[in-house]
């Protein structure tokens, strides 16, 4: 998907209504946006619970050069403003997150055995 206009996963309206719907009766949610010449060209959500701030998804107008960095710099200073112990930005190696030095936590293990036959029933 494209990050930014109608391509965009934000477009995607069945799944995003009933995502906030649910989301927001758990988590406080907020929305930075980034504007140029009162152009929309950037936006950001965070959600907030028990002083763990997410950065969950993010769009952006890609033609304008580190426009993403600038949106994620503005989702961990909102966290940092609002008193978060934690930012957390998510799972996956997308390689942005080495720019910001951010520390990674393990999501699981395998320990393997040679000779152990390793199988998940379908």
């Amino acid at each position: 998907k494209m990050r930014f206009g109608e391509q965009s996963s934000f477009h995607e309206r069945p799944f995003w209504d009933k995502f906030f719907l649910d989301v927001t009766k758990e988590f406080q949610t907020h929305y930075i946006s980034v504007l140029i010449d009162g152009k929309t060209v950037g936006v950001g959500i965070v959600l907030f619970h028990n002083d763990i701030c997410y950065g969950i998804n993010a769009g952006y107008d890609p033609t304008i050069s580190n426009l993403g960095k600038y949106l994620t710099l503005l989702k961990i200073e909102f966290a940092i403003k609002s008193g978060a112990r934690i930012y957390d930005a998510g799972t996956g190696a997308f390689g942005w997150k080495e720019d910001f030095h951010l520390l990674k936590k393990p999501q699981y293990m395998v320990n393997y055995t040679p000779g152990l036959s390793l199988y998940a029933p379908l």
